[in-house]
């Protein structure tokens, strides 16, 4: 009798170590110089472990680093170079490190000049796209180039409030791509002629009035907000820099009772200064244009409710 013997064989497959490398870094990215201000560097790794330095060199230095940093953790870091050792001609490039400490990897150099403002207006929503350059790293060493377009949405040249004697800063705005984000900055003002005085009460008061912005932000993009504080007469509407009694603290911008009659006289603007990467200097000019309310007091509605005396 024959005996059929199984004998168990274990399959055991061979394979390479397959996992994917995780490169040092997904982007370095550098925004312009500037001869004032500071400029952004955007770090983006997925690595828990790099060391990267930014050197700068021109007649004047030689291999300096601008900016340096060691990351645990993988994620997007945002740092600021004063431009301190800028000059108008910049070489730029950037050093890190692989898992070998010892070992350093230098990427391609690159330009970074001082860039120049310029003056310009915006009107109709219009988008600008920058006229500089950001420049992108990448993992592999080289680089590339990019522009950013910034659009706005309430520049209309003529602003119909939704409250008759409101100026409501949300109602203006700044969209982006959201890759830019972190190049997105400006010193906003709003200024408006001080007809008739009637901002009397607010700090810094003249022939104009200017108010002192900033922006945050929104449900789409970003919008303004003010920087100091300001407070409204609860009857008069009348505006003012320090609190008074009968006064409450607004985020908004008010018009006294009786003087909308005048409101083409007020004249309007927005400055956006130092906008995104170039820098710029931005203009609105608006008209105001409030529609009277439909009930209210009998200055400012169409139907009013007048005291008969007996």
């Amino acid at each position: 009798m024959k005996t059929l013997m199984i004998i168990p064989i274990l399959l055991t497959s061979l394979s390479t170590n397959t996992r994917a490398i995780t490169p040092p870094f997904a982007s370095i990215t550098v925004s312009p110089f500037y001869s004032k201000g500071d400029t952004t560097i955007v770090v983006i790794t997925r690595s828990n472990n790099l060391h990267f330095s930014v050197f700068i060199q021109n007649d004047q230095h030689m291999n300096l680093c601008i900016c340096s940093d060691t990351i645990s953790r993988a994620g997007t870091y945002t740092y600021k170079y004063d431009n301190a050792y800028s000059r108008n001609k910049n070489t730029v490039y950037v050093r890190y490190y692989t898992n070998d400490p010892t070992a350093s990897l230098d990427t391609e150099h690159f330009s970074r000049d001082i860039t120049r403002a310029k003056y310009e207006l915006i009107e109709d929503n219009e988008s600008i796209t920058s006229d500089n350059e950001l420049v992108v790293v990448k993992s592999d060493g080289t680089y590339s180039t990019r522009k950013v377009t910034y659009s706005f949405y309430g520049f209309d040249g003529l602003y119909v409030p939704s409250f008759y004697h409101k100026i409501d800063l949300l109602d203006y705005g700044i969209l982006v791509d959201k890759n830019d984000l972190y190049y997105l900055s400006c010193n906003p003002t709003l200024v408006i002629i001080n007809y008739n005085n009637i901002f009397e009460d607010v700090k810094g008061a003249n022939e104009t009035v200017t108010f002192n912005l900033k922006i945050k932000r929104a449900t789409i993009g970003y919008s303004f907000e003010l920087v100091d504080d300001l407070y409204v007469n609860q009857e008069t509407l009348k505006l003012s820099s320090i609190p008074k009694e009968g006064y409450v603290k607004t985020k908004h911008i008010y018009f006294p009772v009786n003087e909308m009659q005048n409101q083409d006289k007020y004249e309007c603007y927005f400055a956006l200064n130092n906008f995104g990467i170039d820098k710029d200097f931005l203009i609105h000019h608006f008209e105001l244009k409030a529609l009277r309310n439909t009930f209210g007091d009998c200055s400012n509605s169409k139907y009013c409710i007048v005291r008969k005396s007996l």
